[in-house]
């Protein structure tokens, strides 16, 4: 089935991929900004620049999904993950996930599905700058994935990216500027800019609205284009305690190089605890 129908499906598959590799866009963001704030000020699926304190660590449960349709055809693309993280000093945080996804499709009256262990991945996150008032403050991060997932949902070679996330306070905002590249062997580099702002509603609750922008990673020495994405999401943070917190977010593609562009919405499920 895989040589018949997933190959087939190989370039709407490339729409939804971050949920099979399990950015650690969104997992280190969820989970380090619980430990590293005690109010509600990280988007959820842009990264920011608070890192965890020294010696702290919390472990998150997230879950992700894509679907994408076009022209009768459907693509879905979801995974679970099992996250970590730790305050190595009091500006560097590291931590690392381990995903297991699941991949349907319905192309021309062709059905199938499977699943298995993608990718799993180490990140950190340096704030290399922090104003005097707290107010404004500025990290690196830096991830990898790691060849250990399966067939369908894993590389024989590691993958690797590198960010910058600004984050600024003014009174009950929060706003995260991040761009990024990835890259992948075989491929050209993908750039990634995503901004975010969050709006504390409640000591509990906050809401925030982001556009996130992909281009690039088309396969070296072709002619390939790659992609050309750029999506609006939005979220809910509510914070169970002051070491607790469920997201919930959803994403709509608004831009595609894909023709016709695909109907392509995605969720965003996660669950973090810091100690």
């Amino acid at each position: 089935m895989r040589n018949s129908l997933f190959l087939r499906v190989a370039p709407v598959v490339a729409i939804a991929a971050f949920t099979a590799t399990a950015s650690a866009q969104e997992i280190g963001t969820a989970g380090v900004s619980i430990a590293g704030e005690g109010t509600n000020r990280a988007a959820l699926f842009t990264q920011s620049a608070y890192v965890a304190p020294q010696g702290s660590f919390g472990i998150g449960f997230q879950a992700a999904g894509r679907r994408a349709s076009m022209d009768g055809d459907e693509l879905t693309v979801s995974a679970m993950v099992l996250s970590g993280f730790y305050g190595l000093t009091s500006n560097l945080s590291i931590g690392a996930y381990v995903p297991y996804a699941r991949i349907s499709a319905d192309i021309g009256g062709e059905e199938g599905s499977e699943t298995g262990m993608a990718d799993a991945g180490v990140f950190g996150r340096y704030q290399a700058f922090r104003s005097s008032t707290g107010m404004t403050k500025f990290a690196v991060g830096v991830e990898a994935t790691l060849p250990t997932g399966d067939e369908t949902f894993g590389s024989d070679d590691p993958a690797y990216a590198l960010s910058g996330a600004l984050s600024h306070r003014a009174g009950s905002w929060n706003l995260h500027i991040v761009p990024a590249v990835a890259i992948i062997k075989d491929l050209d580099p993908t750039m990634h800019f995503n901004v975010a702002a969050v709006r504390a509603m409640s000591p509990r609750m906050a809401l925030s609205g982001e556009i996130l922008t992909e281009f690039g990673g088309a396969v070296a020495d072709t002619d390939d284009e790659g992609s050309k994405n750029i999506d609006l999401a939005s979220g809910i943070r509510y914070r169970m305690t002051s070491s607790s917190a469920m997201d919930f977010g959803l994403s709509y593609n608004l831009s595609s190089n894909v023709d016709p562009r695909p109907t392509t919405l995605g969720a965003y499920l996660g669950f973090n605890w810091a100690f």
